[in-house]
Formats: C-alpha cells, sequence, structure tokens
C-alpha cells in the first residue's frame, strides 16, 4: 500500500543513498528538450510540438522521445533525427534549465545526516552528466544515464549500476523519482520507491505503479526523513 503525507505513519530509519530521477525530480528540463528536439525536428522536415506535447513523451529515453515525435515508422528517420537531437543537446545543454523546487535546500541538508545522492536517469549518459555538471556540480557520488547499462528503467540495470558505483546495497537506498519507471525499477531491485506529485509524470500511471510512497515535492522528503533515525532501512 502506497503511503503519502496524509496518513503521517513515520518512516522506519533513514537510508544511506538516495538516487534520484533527473527530468522533472531534480531539474526542469522541458524548455530545453521541447526547443533541442524542435530544431531536430525541423531539420528533417517534421514540425516542431508544444512543450505541453513534448512533457507526454518524456520518461523512456531518447530514442522513444524522438520516435514518438517523428510519428514515422522509418527508423532511419528516427535515427537522423535522434542523432541531430543529441548533437544539440551535447552542444548547449543547459540554457533555459531550472532546478526543480526544494531540490538545492535538500541536497544541502544531506551530507548533515550522512545521507549520500546519486542520479539514475534514462537521458543519454553523456548529455545527462553535462547538464547536472553544470545545474548542480559536485553533488552526487554518481550520475548513472542511457548507455552506462544495457537497458533503461523500468529494467534494473541502471540503478544496479548506481548502487554499485555508490557501494550501496538495494536495502540502504531509496530511489526517488516522478515516472512509473522509476517505481518498477526500484521494486525490480528491491529498492524503496518514493514518487514526487510535481514532476512529469502522469499522476495516474506513477500510482498505478505503486510506490511506496508518495509526496508532494522534495520539500515532503525532507520532513519525511527528518522523522526518522538515521541508519538503514
Amino acid at each position: 500500500m502506497t503511503r503519502s503525507l496524509s496518513s503521517r505513519e513515520p518512516l522506519c530509519v533513514q537510508p544511506r543513498l538516495l538516487v534520484f530521477d533527473l527530468d522533472g525530480t531534480l531539474l526542469d528540463t522541458l524548455a530545453d528538450i521541447t526547443v533541442l528536439l524542435g530544431r531536430a525536428l525541423v531539420a528533417h522536415g517534421r514540425a516542431a510540438p508544444p512543450a505541453a506535447v513534448v512533457r507526454g513523451y518524456l520518461g523512456d529515453g531518447a530514442r522513444t522521445l524522438v520516435a514518438k515525435a517523428v510519428a514515422d515508422p522509418d527508423e532511419a528517420l528516427v535515427d537522423r533525427v535522434l542523432a541531430r537531437y543529441r548533437a544539440e543537446y551535447e552542444a548547449d545543454p543547459t540554457p533555459a534549465t531550472r532546478v526543480m523546487p526544494h531540490v538545492e535546500a535538500l541536497l544541502a541538508w544531506l551530507p548533515t545526516v550522512g545521507i549520500g545522492a546519486a542520479v539514475c536517469t534514462n537521458k543519454p549518459a553523456v548529455v545527462a552528466r553535462a547538464v547536472v555538471a553544470r545545474s548542480l556540480p559536485d553533488v552526487f557520488v554518481c550520475v548513472v544515464g542511457q548507455g552506462d547499462a544495457p537497458r533503461i528503467k523500468p529494467a534494473p540495470d541502471l540503478l544496479e549500476r548506481a548502487l554499485a558505483l555508490a557501494d550501496t546495497p538495494a536495502s540502504e537506498a531509496w530511489m526517488i523519482g516522478d515516472g512509473p519507471q522509476d517505481v518498477l525499477a526500484a521494486r525490480a531491485v528491491g529498492v524503496f520507491s518514493v514518487a514526487v506529485e510535481n514532476g512529469y509524470g502522469h499522476p495516474q500511471e506513477v500510482v498505478a505503479a505503486r510506490p511506496d510512497l508518495s509526496i508532494a515535492d522534495l520539500g515532503a522528503l525532507r520532513r519525511w526523513l527528518s522523522s526518522a533515525p538515521a541508519g538503514s532501512r
């Protein structure tokens, strides 16, 4: 059963590591993704979709994002648009990216209570590391993205890679994200899952994935963690 803030049920104990999704969880990247995807599409004779449409395409990695936007079974075309999109993103990854609410305060607080932080995202790894280096530098034990493991979330591969790099067992980590992919990956690895409700994910899909905890935003996560005794769960 998913717990929420309204239940006021205390957590057992603090984890040693929080593993965060990136887009819609730590960073508001929608404006940049919309612009850069639009450029790639227009360069190949396709219309650029608005942000509201792009938002619905997010969560399953760059290729799925591009394939949905192209809306054409021609795989070669998808490959070309994807290559252009990634090149555009790598060249200028954060012109309009903003940190999501409460993120900086939470990340500054975590070391004071002995909790580490990592990133596990379906975003291409090269782009993810560039975005994090510009927006939230020198914070995370590791940043893992598409290409760092054979499969992306909801498969367990990326999360398992992040835990290995952070030298943390699944029993001592939490996965925080805004999509069902995050919840399902966490369950596959045996990691406690936390769904944030102010991200890009569709609320009904996230609820259907049955996260262990559902919170309004990352400010609420800090309050939950503050109420739990230190140590691994």
